[in-house]
């Protein structure tokens, strides 16, 4: 992306700290004066890892994690996700309570993989 190292501060050192430390995701926000959200840039190494995931997948669990802006490390062990299995209308298995139109429960995986799956 043109001009890049302008929006993101000392972005050829952050990269390098990245290289060293193998990381796979990175997420660097920028803030108003006010203390506000003004943008979010997130910075993806396809490794191993996240090669598995679909590209699907891998764009909403980094969305998510970016709104939410809990802790890297949040969602190690549980996903921000839940896959209806079956697929279908994805709104369907919103449970009520987030405004959705429910289902049965049982057809909605509410399990602990951290990709989603």
């Amino acid at each position: 992306m043109p001009d890049l190292d302008r929006l993101v501060p000392e972005l050829a050192a952050l990269v390098g700290r990245l290289e060293a430390a193998k990381a796979n995701r990175y997420r660097i926000f920028r803030f108003e004066g006010s203390g506000a959200i003004k943008a979010c840039f997130v910075f993806l190494r396809m490794d191993v890892a996240l090669a598995a995931m679909d590209a699907e997948t891998l764009a909403l669990v980094q969305a998510v994690q970016t709104i939410v802006l809990w802790a890297d490390r949040a969602f190690d062990a549980t996903s921000p996700l839940a896959r209806a299995e079956g697929g279908g209308d994805p709104a369907a298995h919103i449970p009520p309570c987030a405004g959705g139109g429910g289902g049965d429960p049982a057809d909605r995986n509410r399990g602990g993989d951290p990709r989603g799956l």
